[in-house]
């Protein structure tokens, strides 16, 4: 966060993947997933490192998160990040959402719980 530098560098790595279609002209879910959620999480951070959200002024990384959900049909792992970026009944959603589905994943309960969710 304070080498801004290398933030705009792994930023513009993980947008560029994000924006590559693999075969069939498919986006990888995984990887708009990943560079929405650094996108939001610069945003955050501007708070304690000034500067670092002004690289993503331009980036919806909530929007980018919502369709990697989406294109993973709703995927509970992807539905918990996007509870901890989003708010009122969105948030609601989100985390039930991921309450359900840790009931089969161990890793996502624990992360829930390590949450306070």
């Amino acid at each position: 966060m304070t080498d801004r530098p290398v933030g705009d560098a792994l930023l513009t790595a993980l947008v560029a993947r994000a924006k590559k279609a693999g075969a069939g002209g498919q986006i990888d879910a995984l990887s708009l997933f990943d560079a929405g959620y650094l996108a939001e999480s610069y945003k955050q951070a501007d708070a304690i490192s000034p500067g670092i959200g002004s690289l993503v002024s331009a980036i919806d990384g909530r929007a980018m998160v919502e369709r990697s959900l989406a294109l993973r049909g709703g995927d509970p792992a992807v539905a918990f990040a996007a509870s901890l970026m989003t708010g009122g009944p969105a948030h609601a959603n989100h985390l039930k959402t991921a309450q359900e589905g840790a009931k089969g994943d161990l890793l996502l309960a624990k992360n829930l719980a390590q949450a306070n969710h």
